[in-house]
């Protein structure tokens, strides 16, 4: 077979992640061209976690879903590799793995998903799938009558208030059930009101379900600290309380790359180092890929 009668050969797209929109991309590009591409999923984690579970799993209400994420990609041609990315060399068309391995690419999806950074010191962090027993901890403090007065928080910019809500929710409905009346839960937010993401008909629906379930709400407040039985709040007075439960502050990682890179809704760029020169050669990823 002579060279000229060899089949071309595919474009090769290497995705950065393994999480929702990592495997979003993949499955995009299997529907719209999966006979004329070769896709490559490449993660530091063998599982696909569905973290909107992670909310019930303290209270025993959910437990979390988890997939391997090679056989999620061959399900939809495309295939895995283990390992985080440490640079893209966006001139030579590869990357380098975390292992020292050169991986090529002709374009490249950055799906690195956001970093979940502490927010309110001294507050049990809500972390979704790594909980490590604080939220859990908390919930069974609750349970048992120790605890009377919790404040469920979160902090301005970005984050993603949808759990703050749920976690509330499901904290009444563990009073209900172990028939404690005396107990305080407050909603403390940055919002000007209750989910307000979601346009003013779900931010009234809430309200009205929050106040059905006696829970408290202080809305357009900044958490800052909490310390010595006192949620500290700007603006305003320190709130009194026995706990507090936080969702993380959420930070998109940074990409250095500038060409050849697609990066997804979401995925922050940097064109430029601390020097202000443009970075070409040998770029390197913020955080874990």
């Amino acid at each position: 077979m002579s060279a000229n009668s060899l089949p071309p050969r595919r474009p090769r797209v290497l995705i950065a992640g393994g999480g929702v929109a990592a495997l979003e991309a993949a499955l995009a590009l299997y529907d719209l061209a999966a006979d004329r591409l070769e896709v490559e999923l490449c993660s530091p984690h063998s599982e696909f976690v569905y973290r909107p579970f992670a909310v019930g799993e303290p209270y025993g209400a959910a437990s979390i879903l988890r997939y391997d994420l090679g056989a999620l990609a061959g399900q939809i041609g495309a295939s895995f590799r283990l390992g985080g990315i440490f640079s893209v060399d966006t001139g030579a068309g590869q990357v380098t793995a975390r292992d020292g391995e050169q991986i090529p690419y002709d374009y490249l999806m950055i799906a690195s998903g956001a970093r979940m950074l502490w927010a309110v010191p001294g507050a049990v962090t809500f972390w979704g799938v790594a909980d490590e027993g604080g939220v859990a901890g908390v919930v069974r403090k609750l349970r048992a009558g120790i605890l009377r007065d919790v404040v469920f928080t979160m902090p301005g910019g970005h984050s993603w208030g949808l759990p703050l809500y749920e976690l509330a929710l499901l904290g009444s409905t563990v009073l209900a059930k172990s028939g404690i009346e005396d107990a305080r839960l407050t909603v403390v937010t940055p919002e000007d009101a209750p989910l307000e993401l979601f346009g003013r008909a779900v931010a009234e629906r809430m309200g009205h379900l929050l106040g059905e379930r006696g829970i408290e709400v202080v809305t357009g407040v900044h958490p800052v600290e909490f310390e010595g039985g006192r949620l500290r709040i700007a603006p305003g007075e320190p709130i009194e309380t026995e706990a507090v439960i936080s969702l993380p502050r959420l930070e998109g990682r940074r990409c250095l790359c500038r060409r050849r890179c697609l990066r997804l809704p979401g995925q922050a760029r940097g064109d430029r180092d601390p020097a202000g020169r443009h970075r070409r050669r040998g770029d390197r990823l913020g955080g874990r890929l």
